[in-house]
C-alpha cells in the first residue's frame, strides 16, 4: 500500500503529498509490531522514515473504523488495507462506516505484490 501511495504521489497534482502509516495494534503486540516495521524499513523494504509511522493502540471500546476516521479525518487520500476474509464474514458492511473521511481506497492485503 505505501508503494501505492508513491505512485499516486508521481503525479503533478500529489507532488506535495505527505505519507504516514497509522497502524491499528493490539496493546499486547504494539512492540512485536514496531519491531517488525523497523526492520522493514532497515531492510529498505518499507520506504518510509520512521517518523512517519504511528502505531495505534486497539482499545476493545473503539473500532477500527473509528480509530481511521478519526486520524484520516484531515487526509485527501486513505488507503485502506482487508483481507478476502473479511469480505467472506461481514460482507458490504466492510466498506461501510467511512463517512468522516474524504476519499478512500480499498486495496486487498491477503498476498504480497510484487510490483516491477
Amino acid at each position: 500500500m505505501i508503494l501505492m501511495g508513491y505512485i499516486i504521489m508521481g503525479h503533478s497534482d500529489w507532488k506535495k503529498a505527505q505519507i504516514k502509516i497509522f497502524a491499528v495494534v493490539q496493546e499486547e503486540n504494539i512492540t512485536e509490531e514496531e519491531k517488525k516495521l523497523l526492520a522493514l524499513i532497515k531492510e529498505g523494504r518499507l520506504p518510509i522514515a520512521p517518523k512517519n509511522i504511528e502505531l495505534l493502540k486497539h482499545k476493545l471500546d473503539v473500532s477500527t473504523k473509528e480509530i481511521i476516521n478519526e486520524k484520516s479525518s484531515d487526509a485527501d487520500l486513505t488507503i485502506v488495507g482487508f483481507r478476502a476474509e473479511a469480505i467472506k464474514q461481514r460482507g458490504k458492511e466492510l466498506f461501510d462506516g467511512y463517512d468522516k473521511i474524504g476519499n478512500v481506497l480499498f486495496v486487498n492485503t491477503t498476498l504480497a505484490k510484487a510490483i516491477y
